[in-house]
């Protein structure tokens, strides 16, 4: 790899110190918080690389593993971003941490003089605190954000599958009784009694699932 400049999107947290603590060259390490999805480990792989390599810095890549088909995805991705990263200038190993807590694990790894890394618009948890915030309280102000990685859409949260839940259930119901009004109104009915009684009953349908749709928000969780 030939070494360019890194870029100016990879900056530390400076919040309410004056400055951030950073190794100098050759002594501390990149630990890098590796994503839960792959969909940026290409580029992540270069970032860290360019960030190491100008300071002269060795990279430890930590995983953590939330379940065991998690831990096992983990088990065949680090070593691949460890392969990307590494050269002669550029030490890189890396480690699956068992759990559901940064935090708690990390403490297990971080050492005085080691920076950490994570990517821009990570959570702690679902819903939770951006985890470079959370690190820069618990750990270490040491942080920094690898802006512009691309991000795996996040999955619906299990409240949301819930609530598209009972909207397709709502639609359902909405239409199968009306379809049973309908077909009722058809065979005991006739003339312009039907054809009012059919009518009437099809803009109430519409206006029940015209408003089903507006109480849900979109429809459907996103």
């Amino acid at each position: 790899m030939n070494a360019p400049e890194v870029r100016a999107s990879d900056e530390p947290i400076q919040r309410a110190m004056p400055e951030v603590d950073e190794p100098e060259k050759g002594t501390g390490r990149f630990i890098v918080l590796v994503p839960p999805d792959d969909s940026a480990d290409m580029e992540l792989a270069r970032r860290v690389w360019q960030l190491a390599a100008s300071r002269g810095a060795s990279v430890l890549y930590v995983g953590l593993g939330h379940d065991p088909a998690h831990e096992l995805s983990l088990r065949r991705r680090l070593p691949t971003l460890a392969g990307l990263t590494r050269d002669p200038q550029v030490l890189v190993d890396y480690q699956v941490l068992p759990g559901n807590d940064w935090i708690h694990r990390l403490r297990e790894v971080w050492r005085p003089g080691d920076i950490l890394a994570c990517r821009s618009g990570e959570r702690a948890r679902p819903g939770g605190d951006l985890l470079s915030d959370v690190l820069s309280r618990a750990i270490s102000n040491s942080v920094w954000i690898l802006t512009g990685l691309p991000q795996a859409p996040e999955s619906p949260s299990r409240g949301e599958r819930l609530r598209g839940l009972a909207y397709v259930l709502s639609l359902i119901a909405v239409i199968a009784v009306f379809l049973v009004v309908q077909a009722r109104i058809e065979v005991d009915t006739q003339g312009w009694v039907r054809s009012g009684l059919l009518s009437g009953s099809v803009v109430i349908e519409l206006g029940l699932l015209w408003v089903l749709h507006v109480a849900s928000g979109s429809g459907m969780p996103g």
